[in-house]
């Protein structure tokens, strides 16, 4: 049983007759005499939604939808780490308790435990993933230090699987983390792995080589049925996204072939703008966690980090290849 409360991010102020919101892109009103309502009433109903009338069923459908307000479940509880994403997860979910118990349910496999696979590791255990099988086969190298930040200098030469492993594992008590110390170098191998670790729930391609594995862990993972999150660094540019779903039909042959001669690898990397790309992915992947069943189509988000510029480009279906 739950009742509602105000959105947690959102001012609210009223008198008997009108409701007023305010948020960070607008103040809006609304007259509660025009649904036969008053504070008073408002209130009540809010308190205990099996009270409500039709004309209060209506208004507060209509508030949820706008999200003034939410679902507050008072047996659900959420782990004080996580308390404070309660408001942003508010803009995803009329229910943020239940989202966040959906993000900690998630198994999430991360390909490459490197630059972007670290810090998308990291935005994943603060938002309460507790989950993890992880793949990669390199020792930590000072070459590392300049964009993956899990490293100490005593960790230099250890396997990054282990020490990204204890990292976790200080900050989630109950972590479940498998580890595989492994190249992944074609969809054969993205399926084996795939077969061997069946409660996976979605999947980060964090690697870029060898030339055109992403395509290939994609077609995978749709093949698996699994939803897919993809990205890569360059100097210049990054690419975050697309986040392919099982749901979704996309002509991978043509997305891919058009954008072979751009995936060029590059030895060259920066903290910052490794960052950027991999807390992006991390987020498209909790997005997609909170709110499994949302159609959208597939959007690579290019970032051109001199200008600060986003160009976004669509995956598509077409008539002349399959999915």
């Amino acid at each position: 049983m739950f009742h509602y409360e105000f959105h947690p991010a959102k001012a609210v102020a009223f008198d008997e007759e009108t409701l007023t919101i305010e948020d960070e892109y607008s103040r809006r009103t609304v007259a509660l005499l025009q649904h036969d309502a008053t504070a008073s009433l408002l209130h009540a109903a809010m308190a205990d939604p099996s009270t409500a009338n039709a004309a209060m069923r209506k208004l507060l459908n209509a508030l949820v939808e706008r999200h003034v307000i939410i679902e507050r479940h008072p047996h659900v509880e959420v782990d004080e780490r996580q308390s404070r994403s309660l408001g942003y997860l508010a803009t995803r979910s009329k229910a943020p308790q239940l989202a966040q118990q959906q993000i900690g349910d998630q198994r999430v496999l991360v390909l490459g435990v490197g630059g972007t696979g670290t810090v998308l590791i990291q935005h994943l255990v603060a938002a309460g993933v507790r989950r993890f099988v992880l793949v990669d086969h390199d020792a930590v190298e000072l070459s590392n230090f300049n964009r993956q930040f899990l490293w100490r200098t005593s960790d230099v030469g250890a396997a990054k699987l282990d020490t990204t492993k204890a990292w976790i594992s200080e900050r989630v008590e109950d972590a479940d983390i498998q580890t595989v110390d492994r190249r992944i170098s074609s969809e054969s191998d993205v399926a084996l792995l795939l077969g061997e670790y069946p409660s996976v729930t979605v999947v980060a391609s964090c690697i870029d080589s060898p030339a055109g594995i992403e395509q290939q862990v994609v077609t995978a993972c749709l093949s698996a049925g699994l939803p897919v999150m993809t990205g890569a660094v360059g100097v210049d540019l990054g690419h975050v996204g697309p986040f392919f779903s099982p749901r979704q039909t996309v002509c991978l042959a043509c997305w891919y072939g058009s954008r072979a001669a751009k995936q060029a690898v590059t030895p060259w990397s920066h903290g910052v703008t490794n960052t950027l790309v991999g807390a992006l992915m991390a987020q498209r992947v909790l997005d997609w966690a909170v709110a499994p069943d949302t159609d959208s189509e597939p959007t690579r988000m290019t970032l051109e980090f001199d200008s600060l510029t986003i160009h976004r480009s669509l995956a598509r279906d077409c008539a002349h290849h399959d999915a």
